[in-house]
């Protein structure tokens, strides 16, 4: 599915439409085409995951 396509609802537009093929939470699971969400929870806060899952698909 393609980047638009998912935020296509919240009427946000995208400058690169690249396609998702994976959708995770989890930064050790993040390769080459994974939309990843970074969610502070309790006892983990996964923004500080960011940069480790950025690194893994450039």
């Amino acid at each position: 599915m393609k980047l638009s396509q998912l935020l296509a609802p919240l009427n946000i537009k995208v400058q690169e439409d690249i396609e998702i093929e994976h959708i995770t939470d989890d930064s050790r699971k993040v390769q080459p085409n994974t939309l990843f969400f970074a969610i502070k929870g309790l006892i983990v806060n996964g923004h500080k995951f960011i940069e480790e899952a950025r690194k893994k698909v450039l």
